[in-house]
């Protein structure tokens, strides 16, 4: 298993729904290339159902920006656009080689085309079709828009490549005045379908690419005389940077002149915030995020340990990450959505926001989903990202509507929300399997065992059971004694945080009975330990309310096969020593007439045999 282009390619049944789509998109009607998305022509086809695919946090809108793209990969926004309804505001590279420049009143041109020649003998969702358009970047003070790509050359060997188109500096224009292609550059490396250059970032009149692999030999990430498994670093011209770590000379078309970091396998993600370099790499099952620091090595060498290395966070679920911007400010947002990366999911169909301190260089916020695709309506990579000036920008690879590819775009409006959340795409099922992963991401398991599966967990908290046990003897004997439902009164009379908050949460659970009191004290015991007990000891976790009922679920033992022989055992009485000797005795009573009959029955077909 592998992933290309960013893409985890997995399942069968996932490439099929691909493979549909993509020929849904191949058989459908030519856009225009000059397509006007105001609000009398986007209300010509009033089919919404692409809405219920997608879940957003609670009081976020989500709605189409634009539309009319075939297969989206990278969104760039110009700064400060002109205030002309013609102006250009954004721009999106198309995997077949398309640059497509976004008015301010929303319509859609061709900004560039036809100069990635290249014969492309399968179409997407194919493994060996992700080759393309991938990066986009600009340069605003001098009209620059910079793309990476993959292509072939004369011979069928496929190269890398980045090329700059020159524009109006600062409002940039709707066609390029000129282009410069940096083919030298990239001639010495042969690349692959997959793990090619990727994104590009402009920084103090520096471009940073980054470049995969090209799903070769990993001996090609640690060798510095090859571009391949790479962050480079290049003058706008194209000529490599004087100060960068294995700068020799000015000669374009030696590699190590431009070698800022090495030991990569795919960092398709690239984002520099105040002079830091940021990237989220793609591994074999595991994906790394991490702040790049010049000259370093960064280990990769064939496994997924290697991955691990001089990394800020690991998904060890892999995600497939790809385009990624980060929130200053994020003035449109609130508050708690500010100074935060947030990464594109080609894997996942999602967008994930994580905290990440450049300045203490460190984790201090988990990643979370912000954008998320409804398991078995989507199976579609999400690849382009970018933040505009009123919300959040992210492109679908495949059709959405009208048979087209599209940019959405995510904005806080509690009157205008969107009718899906995040919690209500949960699976249950899903949720429960993913508790136990909840729990080690966020270190339960240094002060807690679980019995049967985590025996040398930390012994800081009390030991716990799934599905049954001392612990939830423990819990039910104190949510169902008279002081704790009278401290649960008093609470409510208590006009501060966190307490003012959970008061439905207390109330709900002195009206429930059973094992549903349970359920519910473990899910808020999780989300906020002082729901109920204002000097508890436990931390609170920063989870939300999904990730807090999954983890009660995995310890409810509600996971897919405990559900099961839940079932069973509600059907099956408890055994006892009574039962069992009813249970011998109408053994007997019924089996001994029949062992009879068949002992008779053998001797008469015994003496029949007789001669």
């Amino acid at each position: 298993m592998h992933k290309r282009c960013g893409i985890e390619q997995s399942r069968s049944a996932t490439r099929l729904a691909l493979a549909i789509a993509a020929g849904a998109l191949c058989l459908g009607s030519v856009v225009s290339a000059d397509l006007q998305l105001d609000e009398s022509s986007a209300a010509i086809d009033s089919n919404e159902n692409w809405k219920n695919g997608w879940g957003v946090p609670d009081g976020f809108s989500l709605a189409i920006d634009t539309q009319g793209y075939q297969y989206p990969t990278a969104i760039a926004f110009v700064p400060d656009p002109g205030d002309g309804p013609k102006d250009p505001l954004y721009f999106v590279t198309e995997l077949r080689g398309t640059i497509k420049v976004i008015t301010n009143d929303r319509t859609v041109k061709t900004f560039a085309s036809g100069f990635l020649q290249t014969e492309f003998d399968k179409e997407f969702p194919h493994g060996e079709s992700e080759f393309g358009m991938a990066g986009l970047c600009l340069a605003p003070k001098r009209g620059y828009v910079f793309v990476t790509f993959t292509y072939q050359d004369d011979k069928n060997v496929l190269r890398n490549n980045v090329m700059r188109f020159q524009s109006t500096p600062g409002v940039f224009s709707l066609k390029p005045e000129s282009r410069m292609a940096f083919t030298d550059t990239f001639a010495r490396d042969e690349s692959g379908p997959s793990h090619q250059i990727g994104p590009c970032q402009v920084h103090d009149d520096m471009l940073y690419v980054s470049v995969g692999d090209g799903f070769v030999s990993p001996l090609n990430s640690q060798n510095i005389d090859s571009l391949l498994g790479k962050i480079i670093r290049m003058e706008l011209d194209g000529t490599p940077a004087p100060d960068n770590p294995f700068y020799e000379d000015d000669d374009t078309t030696k590699a190590r002149n431009y070698v800022w970091a090495y030991g990569m396998r795919n960092p398709f993600s690239l984002a520099i915030v105040d002079g830091h370099v940021v990237v989220t790499e793609n591994g074999l099952e595991r994906d790394r995020f991490l702040e790049v620091r010049q000259g370093q090595n960064y280990l990769w060498n064939g496994s997924d340990e290697s991955i691990a290395t001089n990394a800020a966070y690991v998904f060890l679920d892999s995600m497939g990450p790809v385009q990624m911007d980060y929130s200053a400010t994020a003035s449109f947002f609130p508050d708690e959505y500010a100074g935060q990366f947030f990464v594109a999911s080609s894997s996942n169909s999602s967008v994930v926001r994580m905290g990440y301190n450049v300045e203490d260089g460190m984790l201090v916020r988990m990643p979370e989903l912000f954008v998320a695709a409804k398991d078995g309506e989507r199976t579609d990579p999400v690849l382009g990202l970018a933040f505009g000036p009123d919300g959040l920008y992210f492109s679908p690879m495949l059709p959405v509507k009208d048979n087209q590819g599209v940019v959405l775009k995510v904005q806080y409006d509690p009157e205008r929300a969107h009718s899906v959340t995040l919690a209500e795409l949960a699976d249950p099922v899903a949720l429960a399997e993913d508790g136990k992963d909840l729990m080690r991401q966020n270190g339960c398991f240094g002060c807690h065992r679980v019995t049967g599966e985590f025996e040398l967990g930390g012994t800081n908290g009390p030991v716990l059971n799934r599905g049954s046990g001392p612990m939830f003897d423990r819990i039910d004997a104190r949510i169902n004694s008279p002081d704790y439902l009278q401290s649960l009164r008093a609470l409510n009379a208590r006009d501060e945080e966190p307490f003012n908050r959970y008061k439905d949460a207390r109330a709900a659970l002195m009206r429930a009975q059973g094992r549903e009191r349970i359920s519910i004290w473990l899910k808020y015991h999780i989300l906020e330990p002082r729901f109920d007990k204002p000097y508890s000891t436990m931390p609170n976790m920063g989870l939300n309310e999904v990730e807090a009922e999954a983890i009660a679920r995995y310890l409810l033992g509600e996971d897919e096969g405990d559900g099961i022989k839940a079932k069973i055992k509600n059907l099956t009485p408890e055994p006892s020593y009574q039962n069992t000797v009813y249970a011998f005795g109408a053994g007997v009573v019924i089996g001994l007439p029949v062992w009879l009959i068949l002992i008779l029955i053998g001797r008469l077909w015994s003496r029949r045999r007789q001669p």
